[in-house]
């Protein structure tokens, strides 16, 4: 963190420097805990869409044709694979919804995916 400027100055810091100091390192805790927090919602969808296309393909279907993460869902849920119960299929709409708001927050009040 980049020094302030009564440290580079070395002097005392008034008391609103040391309100704006307390507020910029709570911003900065802040932003790298949603950095984290989107950086990881984003790494699930990636592992989540792999396994998807990989039910798809192993079930005959071309992934080709089900570009967006709500098709994807659809179609595996209709191959109804054993190992996943049909709420998780909902969840993962859901996880999908929060993974857009994440990475595409001027499209908040467009359709979810």
């Amino acid at each position: 963190m980049a020094k302030e400027i009564w440290e580079l100055e070395e002097r005392v810091p008034t008391e609103r420097e040391l309100f704006f100091a307390e507020h910029r390192k709570r911003f900065d805790e802040d932003l790298k805990r949603v950095d984290d927090m989107i950086l990881t919602a984003l790494k699930a969808q990636i592992v989540i869409e792999r396994q998807m296309i990989a039910l798809l393909e192993a079930h005959g279907r071309d992934s080709k044709h089900f570009f967006f993460t709500k098709n994807k869902i659809k179609e595996c849920k209709k191959i109804d694979p054993p190992e996943v119960e049909q709420p998780i299929w909902h969840l993962l709409s859901k996880c999908s919804w929060v993974r857009n708001e994440l990475a595409h927050p001027s499209m908040m009040t467009r359709a979810k995916d």
